[in-house]
């Protein structure tokens, strides 16, 4: 049997103001179970399924249970089963519905679990006391029936809540027995060992008849991006509380919690942490609910939770824990005539489909307040939205008078070019139908925007490249404008340095803009400045080396001096030796391009004169050659005896004018002006005087005349040494 049935989604203020009014939802029922009387007539096996079918991605098939009809006779029309079908109408009929009677344990109404699917095609689920496999082809198998499980309140427990599975196909269930009390989460791994990860009933997690961190989990999900299990805790009809009382009003219980476990640090005798992200109220949000036909879920979306309470769709942050929100609360319209319009009681699992919306259903309420509803949550698509606060509640379709009523959740299908089937199952009113599954497609919707790189330097391009997936009407804005395609590639030089922010806006089927972001950091262009105090300094002085930089890095120092260097400084060097020195500095730009800049600086030698003559002592008359050689000095001036500008080197003959003792000054000045002075004092004998004329004594002394002058003389002689 096939009913096809087309749902607009419309905008009238006598549904709802917020009715999904911007594209089609188109609903194909795919199988609808039988009635006890064409079941024992021959027909199709299966009534009332709890949860949603699972696509066994391995055969393209659906896989899901029902709670009663699995067999022909009165024997066997209670026992649950399993279906199976290719979710594809051939002239309106399924071509290969099959279903397979509960084996495991024959207990009725068994399989209220939803179904999960490991790396092999192998199909796990809730059967009351156990946990049942299953493969194509093949009966129904007790998974946990090799283990000893007396270690697990002595093996006394009921499966329930909704599983999941991981990436190495360990399977995360709920345990609880009301009448020990009992909750745990435990875990059945690919080796078929199992292990309790978390015991909720600890003495050390109850206050009284209050359990702190919650009771036995109405809904599992694994994240791949934290390796970790986030759940829903229930509250139990017999304990007083699950959760935290701190900050309740009176008359107010915490019915149930929002829990996270690291599964890095998971231990298996049921002591891992349990990390509580919210604790709900029974006044504000209803109990977490762990029954049959409308159990509450969550899922997550990037940095976000969502879900479902009793009363409320509900956003948590996995980190900030007071950003929780309440996006809707069921019941809460102005008008008491369309009290639960927007339905009452979320049902089963929630979906993160391909258009950027999580769809759910509720279990009942509606436009009969009574057949329930589907709605979805719009998820934020601006990408400058971080704290999500566009998300809104939206409804989207009432299940009263179509095939079947009831919804129980949904579970997500393949994409395919562009395009994502959602599955899902009603449990039926009991009186027309036992339920159903049914089937509709979502557009992808999706907005890429990113470049190569974040940080550009001026004068460089940067490349921006977008793709979308039926989306339309792309604008851009920030630091560039005009319409755009929807895919694309662009190549924008900015004109500025600093921070550029670069929006790209596109709509989809929906009417829903997305905005995507990038933000591109543009540098000034790389400089370096590397000076010094001076050019020209003399030995044993210091000299200063400046530098500045922009936009470089890994500054190296080489030639006269080394070692890494800050990318701006300065520093104070002390030559020791003379020359000409090289102070070389090198950095490097992000393309690792070396920018270099080199200070040269004269070292002299320190200064200094020598000055000298060639005799200390003359007779006037004579000369006296006086030479001086400088270095690093310059303005030599003569004074004292002689006078005038003088070559910094040189030799001058001088003959002095008159005897006595001669100084001869010599000052030359350094580059800072200071005066180098050196003196020779010469002394000037006077000339000797004449001799006199010898005289003839031969008339008037003779022989004794001739010995007086010789012994004048001689005395005379000695005088004039002496002096």
């Amino acid at each position: 049997m096939r009913h096809t049935f087309k749902l607009a989604l419309i905008a009238s203020a006598l549904f709802s103001a917020n009715l999904a009014s911007a594209a089609e939802i188109n609903l194909q029922q795919l199988h609808a179970f039988g009635t006890p009387p064409t079941i024992m007539m021959g027909g199709d096996k299966g009534m009332m399924p709890a949860k949603p079918p699972t696509l066994n991605t391995h055969n393209g098939k659906l896989i899901g249970t029902f709670l009663s009809g699995g067999g022909s006779d009165f024997a066997t029309l209670t026992q649950s089963g399993i279906y199976s079908f290719t979710p594809q109408l051939t002239e309106g009929e399924l071509t290969d519905y099959t279903t397979y009677i509960n084996e495991v344990n024959n207990d009725t109404l068994a399989f209220v679990t939803n179904t999960v699917v490991d790396s092999q095609g192998i199909v796990y689920g809730g059967a009351n006391r156990t946990l049942f496999k299953w493969s194509e082809g093949e009966v129904i198998e007790d998974a946990l029936s090799h283990l000893d499980l007396s270690s697990i309140n002595g093996g006394d427990f009921r499966v329930q809540g909704l599983m999941t599975i991981d990436a190495q196909d360990n399977i995360y269930f709920a345990a609880y027995e009301r009448g020990s009390d009992y909750s745990a989460l435990l875990r059945l791994n690919s080796e078929g060992e199992i292990a309790v990860l978390i015991d909720f009933s600890r003495d050390e997690y109850k206050q009284g008849n209050i359990f702190t961190k919650g009771e036995a989990p109405a809904s599992l999900i694994y994240s791949e991006q934290d390796n970790a299990i986030y759940g829903l805790a229930h509250k139990s009809s017999k304990s007083d509380g699950a959760g935290s009382t701190e900050g309740l009003e009176d008359g107010d219980f915490p019915s149930g919690t929002l829990f996270k476990l690291d599964l890095t640090n998971a231990k298996t005798d049921g002591s891992s942490e349990v990390q509580i992200l919210k604790t709900f109220s029974n006044n504000l949000h209803g109990l977490i609910d762990d029954h049959t036909l409308a159990t509450n879920s969550l899922v997550e979306s990037a940095d976000w939770l969502y879900g479902t309470s009793a009363k409320t769709v509900w956003r948590a942050h996995k980190t900030n824990l007071d950003a929780f929100t309440v996006l809707h609360t069921f019941g809460s319209e102005q008008d008491e005539a369309e009290t639960n319009l927007n339905g009452k009681t979320p049902a089963g699992p929630l979906v993160v489909a391909a258009d950027g919306n999580i769809y759910g259903t509720t279990t009942a309420g509606g436009s009969d307040d009574n057949s329930g509803v589907l709605f979805r949550i719009n998820l934020s698509t601006d990408a400058r939205d971080l704290d999500k606060e566009q998300d809104n509640f939206q409804l989207v379709l009432h299940f009263a008078d179509q095939a079947s009523p009831l919804p129980v959740g949904l579970t997500a299908g393949a994409l395919v070019n562009g395009e994502q089937i959602i599955y899902g199952a009603t449990n039926g009113d009991a009186v027309n139908d036992t339920g159903s599954v049914y089937q509709f497609t979502v557009k992808e919707h999706a907005l890429e925007f990113n470049t190569q790189t974040t940080e550009i330097t001026l004068g460089e391009s940067v490349e921006v490249n977008w793709q979308s997936t039926n989306l339309s009407q792309c604008t851009a804005s920030g630091d560039w404008q005009g319409e755009k395609e929807a895919s694309g590639t662009e190549s924008i030089e900015p004109s500025s340095e600093g921070e550029k922010s670069y929006l790209l806006s596109c709509q989809d089927t929906d009417q829903k803009t997305h905005v995507q972001l990038v933000n591109v950091v543009v540098n000034p262009k790389p400089e370096l400045n590397f000076t010094s105090s001076v050019t020209e300094i003399t030995l044993g002085e210091s000299v200063e080396l400046n530098w500045q930089t922009s936009n470089l890095s890994q500054c190296t120092a080489s030639g006269d001096w080394e070692g890494a260097k800050e990318t701006s400084g300065t520093e104070s060097i002390e030559p020791s030796t003379d020359g000409n020195k090289s102070y070389i500095l090198t950095c490097q730009d992000n393309d690792q391009t070396d920018y270099v800049q080199t200070v040269n600086i004269v070292v002299n030698s320190k200064p200094e004169l020598n000055f000298s003559s060639s005799v200390t002592e003359i007779t006037l008359g004579e000369s006296i050659e006086v030479s001086w050689q400088t270095s690093n000095l310059s303005q030599c001036m003569a004074s004292g005896d002689w006078e005038g500008t003088k070559e910094t080197s040189g030799t001058e003959t001088i003959e002095p004018s008159s005897d006595g003792t001669k100084s001869y000054v010599l000052t030359c000045q350094d580059n800072d002006q200071t005066d180098y002075v050196q003196t020779l004092d010469i002394l000037v004998n006077p000339e000797p005087e004449p001799e006199p004329e010898p005289k003839d004594n031969s008339s008037s002394g003779g022989a004794f005349g001739s010995v007086i002058l010789a012994l004048g003389l001689l005395v005379g002689r000695r005088f004039r040494n002496k002096d």
